[in-house]
């Protein structure tokens, strides 16, 4: 046979019929979605683009896998694989040995006798595998997709202009409109620019890959172009001939100084200079002593660099807040505590997605208590929290595997260098930010480098094929074929039901307590709401109707039970009253079921079993677990200040250590506002140790306390307050 009828067959199915592929729009469509979906950072959003994601990859794996990338798809789905086998064991039933401490305290209280688990919130871990699957399924999306170099180019072409437009969009809206963000009202950070997300550190880290994008995209255009064409019309003053093709190299460059001025203006130090790293690791990997794009694509990308070097200088309120801060941070605080959570759950990790609840009893009050620390603001170590030891080989092996694919792109590949050297640069950028940030936790921003990366691994795997690749395209029978992405293939099979599964049943639970949400958010914004639409609600959300696990859920219906509380009132109908109570204490009951390590939740059911008659011993016991689960949290340490003063003495002497503790930590660093509200109705036994704890403040915090609580201003406070004036 000779041999344009040997490689006659391999063009024929490289051109079946778009029914037969995953057309590259889909899974770049799929992450403008979860861009604009505010990074896809509820569960409704989760669940859309999870199943969208999973079933696109079915639709990818019709075509086959493809061989130049088939490593890399068997790498991510056997690390997807592992890391949902160590979630089924986190949430399924345990030894006390292996169990977490919390479910321990759970039966001591008498509210469980069932097994306990690895995670601090099992269900909230079963959740959070969405968020663990999403970038996997899209990075296999993007490698079904993209079956070459065309593919690839097309669909990084299409996810630069698409991303890039979105920031140009969102720069106008921060101009015009600062206090918006996209279709919503912006709920922080209306000083910066946080792009579709709502944290400008998550933005700088999105903003400066796409940085790396548009420098490949001005280096590709920079190639094409005519330059000799070009210095005979610029020296003849002559019109530009046809083939000078100056308006793409001209958009690219206006697109990129947008986005590099938006990036100053997100004002996140760490997503800056993660940004100028990768652009000097790229601009190196370009400057290497081999054929390449030439010289003068180095001189556009040195002058690009310094472009963005002035424009990051012209952002004075970054590099000032960096030059006053130094290491005062909130994250540099932390660090102690957050190595002691990563000591502790080493082994086997405390659950995935559950960092919130794992975290607060190591938070030190004295790094401040406002806020929840819902993440650990380091990658590596809430991976190491989250989900131990095991984490560190995952993420090397995945590392690993797009590091030596960037290194076979830079040696084999010649005029697409640009695409492994900005994926090695990306590489870089999301490692280094990932050190004092949380960017790939967040759902759009894991499911945009997803894509990126799997883009970039196509056209670095693009030349050299491997010995499988060169057989088949000279005939190989499809039984052999067939044995080399069955692994692929079978193991998809194994991950896409539960993904689809999953993300329907995430899109149907969130839109069905959709109103319960919006309902607690009024609550908590102090809004009236009609008494029989918390009826309706609570009914709704007892345990023997709706036995949801969700946190988030959960934390509303509790609201909407207490308010209900407070509308009808004891002395008003007894009896229903009473039947309220019962009811919002079942719901406590099945909410310390599901997640043991909430302080709120055993706060409120001391509470609520304290309104139905005291018992010191249990007041005394409920309110030590209270205080383990979240010791140093504003809103559960305020909450117990002003339970302390409804106990009666004989449950305060009973529990006065975790009193103390508790009085002594609010002292010291509760706000002014909060105390009031907690010390003023105050007990006699309560007033008796604050009396005891103030002579120990330090001299400025006893004069801010003498100032705001006269009464309780002894001699001590008052030659404080004399000496040290409040600020």
């Amino acid at each position: 046979m000779s041999q344009q009828g040997r490689i006659h067959p391999t063009v024929v199915r490289q051109r079946a019929p778009s029914t037969a592929r995953l057309p590259v729009a889909v899974p770049c469509a799929i992450v403008l979605l979860a861009l604009l979906l505010n990074g896809s950072n509820s569960p409704f959003a989760v669940g859309l683009v999870l199943l969208l994601a999973a079933l696109a990859v079915v639709f990818g794996l019709v075509g086959g896998v493809p061989e130049r990338t088939r490593r890399e798809c068997l790498v991510s789905i056997g690390l997807l694989a592992g890391l949902s086998l160590l979630v089924l064991l986190q949430v399924a039933p345990v030894p006390d040995s292996l169990a977490a401490p919390a479910w321990r305290d759970l039966r001591a209280a008498g509210l469980s006798h069932a097994a306990g688990h690895v995670s601090v919130a099992p269900a909230g871990t079963l959740d959070a595998w969405q968020r663990l699957a999403l970038p996997f399924l899209v990075f296999l999306a993007g490698l079904l997709a993209s079956r070459g170099d065309a593919d690839a180019a097309r669909a990084f072409r299409r996810l630069t202009i698409g991303i890039g437009l979105l920031s140009v969009a969102c720069l106008l809206q921060f101009v015009l409109f600062p206090e918006r963000l996209l279709a919503g009202e912006k709920p922080a950070y209306r000083d910066n620019l946080t792009f579709v997300f709502v944290n400008r550190n998550t933005a700088a880290t999105a903003l400066g890959l796409l940085v790396l994008m548009l420098l490949v995209r001005v280096t590709q255009a920079w190639r094409r172009l005519d330059r000799a064409a070009l210095s005979v019309a610029l020296r003849d003053g002559g019109a530009l001939p046809p083939t000078v093709r100056l308006l793409p190299l001209v958009a690219t460059l206006a697109l990129l100084l947008l986005t590099v001025t938006a990036l100053a203006l997100t004002q996140s130090r760490g997503g800056i200079a993660a940004t100028a790293v990768a652009v000097c690791v790229m601009i190196g990997l370009l400057g290497r002593g081999r054929p390449g794009p030439g010289p003068g694509v180095l001189r556009i990308a040195a002058g690009l660099c310094l472009a963005m070097a002035a424009l990051a200088v012209a952002a004075p309120r970054t590099i000032l807040r960096a030059a006053e801060q130094g290491l005062d941070d909130p994250r540099v605080c932390m660090l102690g505590g957050l190595l002691r959570a990563a000591r502790d759950h080493a082994w086997l990790g405390g659950g995935f997605g559950a960092f919130a609840a794992i975290f607060p009893p190591y938070r030190d009050p004295a790094c401040g208590v406002d806020g929840v620390w819902d993440k650990a603001h380091n990658f590596y170590l809430e991976g190491v929290i989250g989900l131990g030891l095991p984490f560190l080989p995952v993420l090397l092996v995945g590392g690993g595997a797009l590091a030596a694919a960037y290194r076979a792109g830079l040696r084999d590949r010649r005029t697409m260098a640009a695409y492994p050297a900005a994926g090695l640069a990306g590489l870089v950028l999301v490692a280094a930010h990932g050190l004092v940030d949380f960017s790939l936790q967040i759902p759009g921003m894991a499911a945009f480098y997803a894509l990126f990366a799997a883009l970039t691994v196509t056209i670095a795997r693009g030349r050299a094929p491997t010995r499988a690749g060169r057989a088949e395209a000279g005939g190989t029978p499809e039984a052999a074929r067939w044995r080399r992405t069955a692994p692929v293939v079978l193991a998809c099979g194994l991950i896409l039901p539960p993904a689809i599964v999953m993300g329907a049943r995430g899109m149907a639970e969130a839109a069905s307590h959709s109103e319960l949400r919006a309902t607690a958010r009024r609550l908590d914004a102090g809004m009236a709401v009609d008494p029989a639409v918390l009826d309706r609600l609570a009914d709704a959300a007892v345990p023997a109707r709706s036995a949801t696990c969700d946190g988030t859920i959960l934390r509303a219906a509790l609201t909407v039970f207490l308010a209900g509380l407070d509308v009808t009132g004891r002395e008003r109908d007894h009896g229903a009253w009473a039947s309220r109570v019962d009811r919002a204490e079942r719901h406590v009951r099945h909410a310390l079921s599901c997640a043991p390590a909430d302080g709120l939740f055993w706060l409120r059911l001391a509470m609520l079993r304290q309104a139905g008659g005291e018992r010191a011993d249990e007041q005394a016991m409920l309110m030590a677990f209270a205080r383990k689960a979240a010791p140093a949290e504003r809103r559960p340490l305020t909450g117990r200040l002003v339970h302390w003063s409804r106990l009666s003495p004989a449950t305060v002497a009973r529990a006065r250590a975790v009193a103390l503790a508790d009085l002594g930590d609010g002292l010291a660093f509760l706000p002014v506002s909060d105390l009031r509200v907690a010390l003023e109705g105050r007990s006699p036994a309560v007033e008796a140790l604050v009396r005891r704890l103030l002579p120990g403040m330090g001299a400025l915090r006893r004069a801010i306390l003498a100032q705001a609580f006269p009464d309780l201003a002894g001699k001590a406070l008052e030659k404080s307050a004399r000496v040290v004036p409040p600020p």
